[in-house]
């Protein structure tokens, strides 16, 4: 896994490169592969929190939502392996309702990608945790939005219940512990409003439930 992780910053380091020297001579074909691979094993999420276009279009007879199926996932995967980017798993879904998640994750990271995942931790369980930990995960990004109480979260997260959500992550961090492993990173996202505002400082009252 660390080597993977290694690999993939090498990577970076070397499309970054061939980026600014296309730039410079103005080629209109670059001379390197996406840096970034956005994956969605699936658009349907739990949550209707009113800043995102999921919540507004789920209605929309238009958009049809499900979940990849394997065959598509495992047709990608040759393609992927030829370039290794970095895969951001975060558009458009909530990816803990995918079933198989850990799985798939731990084909991407096989392949020598380094894998993030974005999640709004509502669906996590002891067992989900474990597997995600295990599954050689190398980033994951848990989204708790508002002051860092349950009135504001819950305002944002709509369907959401902050304690529970408070109380998932604070379980993963604690097996992450548990179970010894370098990985994954733990980041905690925050939208403090989702309207203009002039203070866009991170809650101070939400670090301190993550502060041991």
């Amino acid at each position: 896994m660390i080597k993977a992780t290694l690999n993939s910053r090498f990577r970076k380091i070397q499309r970054n490169i061939a980026f600014w020297y296309s730039y410079y001579l103005k080629l209109e074909k670059l001379s390197y592969p996406p840096l970034v691979l956005n994956l969605e094993p699936t658009n349907l999420c739990n949550l209707r929190c009113p800043f995102c276009p999921v919540a507004l279009d789920n209605i929309d007879p238009k958009i049809e939502r499900g979940l990849m199926s394997q065959a598509i996932f495992e047709s990608i995967l040759p393609e992927i392996a030829k370039i290794q980017p970095l895969i951001a798993i975060n558009m458009g879904g909530e990816s803990t309702l995918y079933p198989d998640l850990p799985e798939r994750i731990r084909q991407l990271v096989n392949l020598g990608c380094y894998v993030f995942l974005d999640t709004n931790a509502t669906k996590l369980t002891p067992d989900l945790s474990r597997k995600l930990i295990k599954s050689g995960l190398s980033e994951i990004v848990f989204c708790i939005d508002g002051e860092g109480d349950a009135d504001s979260y819950e305002q944002m997260r709509v369907l959401a219940d902050f304690e529970s959500t408070i109380g998932n992550v604070q379980e993963f961090l604690r097996l992450n512990k548990e179970l010894g492993t370098s990985t994954p990173k733990t980041v905690i996202k925050n939208i403090r409003y989702w309207k203009e505002v002039k203070q866009l400082t991170f809650p101070t009252k939400l670090i301190s439930y993550f502060s041991e």
